[in-house]
């Protein structure tokens, strides 16, 4: 989980937070084979907020994130 830790020192803040919240929901999402449930669960969220974050975040799934679309 290093590729987290890279850390662009021209970002501001808030795109700094905004870029690993994405790349993390993702990472995780994926981890739970896009099952927001169980991810929502693992990350101390609830369900509906974390969908809420997705929306946010502008997250991109197919197919109820059977296949995720990575963040560039």
């Amino acid at each position: 989980m290093d590729k987290f830790l890279v850390i662009d020192l021209n970002m501001k803040l808030k795109s700094a937070r905004t870029n690993f919240e994405k790349k993390y929901l993702l990472a995780q999402i994926e981890r739970f084979n896009g099952n927001i449930t169980k991810t929502a669960d693992f990350i101390g969220m609830d369900r509906t907020a974390l969908h809420r974050k997705i929306k946010d975040l502008d997250i991109q799934s197919k197919g109820k994130f059977k296949n995720i679309v990575r963040y560039k």
